[in-house]
């Protein structure tokens, strides 16, 4: 388990942390029926009428344990359990301060793992054995140095990554496509960053970083993104939604195409978007880009590099 650990904990974490006890004697109550909806990968919703003597006196110390603020033990009125946001697995209590308001916790069971919370889930596993398991940091299974892949720092569009002018749609170079941290909408961490423009947006950029790679290895960038009302306006093309990924030289000059992994258009919850390459042997950096070049809201969140071989 301690190797486990160094490579994934964010799975060793669940044997470690008693917390999550009554959530997995929860869902072990469940009847046939339901426990097999939840290995179809399908979303379980417990009502008022299903919430009943164990699987209510569950409900409430879960909701008491995990510290959930404005809870009641009554005021409990629905149990909901599932892949519910992507590759997230959550548990959710939903109870009602009053006729009028109602509230939702949740706890997540699978999270993607990133950097920042997997150095959590290091610090949890060691105060539970007494020894920290070391992240690995060459090789297979470790990560390209990028800088703040999950937008987590005040001025990280200065200084870990740059804004970079991507394309224009006409001569004219005003208006200028919006580009910030968000700290409204996000999967990893606290923030993402956000992309918007709309039909009379002209000049858009990308929000890049170059990070030190071996030649020879083959990598995979992975990011979320999700959308918001995206559509073609203007001259704008749909295939501008998208992360980029290239290499250079020791120059800062391209080592063959870029290769880009295309988001699609309209609205859309958080999704998993990748690229698999192998590094040229000329190649001393690798550059990692996210760009929006449609009217509408993209956010892209929890961008990372991964060794393969």
């Amino acid at each position: 388990m301690f190797d486990l650990a160094t490579t994934h904990p964010n799975i060793v974490e669940h044997i470690y942390n008693s917390k999550f006890d009554e959530v997995f004697e929860y869902i072990d109550l469940m009847p046939p029926a339901e426990l097999n909806r939840i290995r179809r990968g399908e979303t379980v919703i417990r009502t008022t009428a299903d919430l009943r003597g164990r699987e209510r006196e569950l409900a409430e110390r879960i909701a008491s344990r995990f510290d959930f603020p404005k809870y009641k033990p009554e005021k409990i009125v629905a149990v909901r359990m599932g892949s519910i946001q992507d590759q997230i697995w959550l548990f959710e209590i939903k109870y009602k301060q009053n006729k009028r308001k109602e509230f939702t916790e949740h706890i997540s069971l699978a999270w993607k793992s990133s950097p920042e919370r997997d150095e959590e889930s290091r610090d949890m596993i060691a105060k539970a054995i007494g020894a920290r398991p070391s992240r690995v940091s060459r090789g297979i299974g470790s990560t390209v140095a990028i800088s703040d892949g999950s937008f987590e720092e005040a001025q990280t569009l200065r200084d870990g990554w740059s804004l970079v002018e991507a394309f224009i749609t006409s001569e004219a170079r005003t208006p200028v496509a919006d580009v910030a941290l968000d700290r409204r909408v996000y999967l990893d961490g606290s923030q993402s960053v956000r992309f918007y423009a709309e039909e009379r947006t002209r000049l858009f950029y990308e929000v890049a970083q170059a990070a030190p790679v071996t030649p020879g290895i083959r990598v995979r960038a992975t990011a979320q993104v999700r959308g918001e009302n995206l559509r073609v306006e203007h001259q704008q093309r749909e295939d501008s939604v998208c992360m980029t990924l290239s290499f250079l030289d020791g120059n800062g000059r391209p080592v063959g195409p870029a290769r880009r992994a295309i988001a699609r258009l309209e609205t859309y919850p958080w999704t998993l978007i990748a690229i698999e390459e192998t590094v040229p042997n000329a190649a001393e950096f690798v550059r990692i880009a996210f760009v929006s070049g449609v009217s509408g809201t993209t956010w892209f969140d929890a961008a990372e590099i991964e060794i393969l071989e």
